[in-house]
Order: structure tokens, then C-alpha cells, then sequence
């Protein structure tokens, strides 16, 4: 099972970080930990992902 450190790593390939959210990197650890439960590797990778685009259409 893949573990939050692997798609930390793999988002950080795509520039996304706490930073990017705005948040610490403690809560940016629970956010992926949740997300990477709920929905397994791609699911959440694809979930924040679409998190990200919103963030920059808002803004």
C-alpha cells in the first residue's frame, strides 16, 4: 500500500506542497493521509489535484 510519504513525493513532482495550500506541512501530512485513505493512490492524487485547480481559478 502506498504510504503518504510516496504521494507527498509524487505531488512535489508537480510543484504541489503545503505552500501551495497554505497550510503547515503537518496538516498538509493529514490532509494527504485522509485523502489517500479514502480514495487509495490515484484517486487522491487526482482529488488534490483538482483541489489545486480550484485554488488557482479562484485566485
Amino acid at each position: 500500500m502506498p504510504t503518504t510519504e510516496q504521494l507527498e513525493t509524487r505531488l512535489a513532482e508537480d510543484n504541489i506542497t503545503h505552500q501551495t495550500f497554505g497550510i503547515s506541512k503537518r496538516a498538509y501530512g493529514g490532509v494527504i493521509a485522509y485523502q489517500l485513505e479514502k480514495h487509495g493512490f490515484n484517486g487522491a492524487l487526482k482529488v488534490i489535484k483538482q483541489q489545486v485547480e480550484a485554488l488557482h481559478t479562484a485566485h
